[in-house]
């Protein structure tokens, strides 16, 4: 015997799909490929196509931090301070006129002064001393070293260059000169010895520096 009640029991099966005429959505797809759904009449489903795996970016910039130098081969960074105020020191020296000239050689005087025209100098400090001293280049192919507080010449290099010296550089208590020889000479003043002579160039060489590690020189040819 079947209750009655059965009979209005739900009946479990696959879904049946809605015909057009009841769906009342319709579904279409977006230029992006996602399936987007709108009131209307319904369409056949387009199947969503799958996106396109991500695209891989390269970052060629610099990292945000950079690693630096170990401090035990970091130069010591400038006093920017010390040399603003030395600078506004020097600048109101000259507009007040608060300075005074000395003049280590004139036109024949004194007799142990350069024989022709100075080509480069450079001041320097002894370090262990502290005494202050100018270095000089001439066209007479020598170098010569002035004490600034008495005016007397109390070093000359000669007989190393061949043509004029053009160009000084002092550091650390060694002097390198550069002339119109191709050559560039470097010097120890504590031993007043000749060091080494480079003679790489081509032409004059119209500069040299150089540091505790390097040195470098410029010249008109190769």
């Amino acid at each position: 015997m079947v209750n009655s009640e059965d009979e209005d029991t739900d009946t479990w099966g696959p879904p049946t799909s809605p015909g057009p005429e009841t769906t009342p959505w319709s579904y279409s797809e977006h230029d992006s490929g996602i399936l987007g759904i709108g009131a209307g009449p319904s369409s056949p489903a387009t199947p969503i196509s799958a996106s396109p795996s991500p695209v891989k970016w390269t970052r060629h910039s610099a990292p945000a931090a950079l690693k630096g130098p170990t401090p035990m081969n970091s130069p010591a960074a400038p006093d920017y301070k010390l040399l603003h105020q030395t600078h506004i020191k020097i600048q109101n020296r000259f507009i007040n006129s608060n300075y005074r000239l000395s003049a280590l050689q004139t036109r024949g005087l004194p007799r142990s002064g350069h024989a022709g025209t100075i080509y480069c100098l450079q001041l320097y400090t002894y370090p262990e001393t502290g005494k202050r001293v100018l270095f000089t280049g001439s066209r007479d192919r020598t170098v010569r070293e002035w004490n600034v507080a008495t005016g007397a010449i109390e070093r000359v290099i000669a007989g190393v260059h061949t043509s004029s010296v053009l160009s000084l550089c002092v550091h650390n208590g060694y002097l390198a000169s550069a002339g119109g020889d191709r050559t560039v000479v470097v010097w120890h003043l504590a031993s007043n010895s000749l060091v080494k002579v480079l003679s790489d160039h081509d032409e004059s060489v119209l500069g040299v520096r150089f540091n505790d590690q390097k040195l470098a020189s410029c010249s008109k040819g190769m």
